[in-house]
């Protein structure tokens, strides 16, 4: 986080940098940065951070969406944030990080790609990608359960 909130780098650019000093940063360095930033309860990919609760409600992927539904991106899936470098550079090219507000413009039914708008334009998600992006729906288009 403190790369990411404090530092400025994107969610790929902060990764490579995490695994540049993870081996040479003491607990003490980490406890007091942690600290500092007031004990944040979620990595900057959204996931939980051990022993702490996110803010965020229920989650599903992006791939469950329907086209005109909006919400917001919440977390990137662990296989995403390890495997999908190339994911979070197109995320952090496109201006979507966790808390952007998303809406479903395309969904191919065929290939699973799905197409949003983002405040910076639009941007496709291949199948597998849509998978490891789970958002919170926004309240107005949660689907009804009758």
């Amino acid at each position: 986080r403190w790369l990411t909130d404090v530092l400025g780098f994107d969610w790929a650019e902060a990764d490579l940098e995490a695994e540049r000093i993870a081996t040479t940063i003491s607990d003490d360095v980490i406890d007091r940065i942690d600290q500092s930033m007031g004990t944040p309860v979620t990595c900057p990919h959204g996931n939980a951070i051990p022993g702490r609760e996110p803010g965020y409600g229920e989650l599903i992927s992006l791939d469950q969406l329907t086209v005109s539904t909006r919400a917001h991106v919440r977390r990137i899936s662990e296989v995403g944030e390890h495997e999908g470098n190339e994911l979070l550079s197109s995320l952090a090219r496109h201006g979507i990080g966790e808390g952007t507000e998303i809406t479903v413009v395309a969904h191919d039914a065929g290939n699973g790609s799905i197409r949003v708008q983002s405040k910076n334009g639009h941007l496709e998600f291949d199948a597998t990608s849509a998978r490891s992006i789970w958002v919170e729906l926004e309240t107005a288009t949660a689907p009804s359960r009758s």
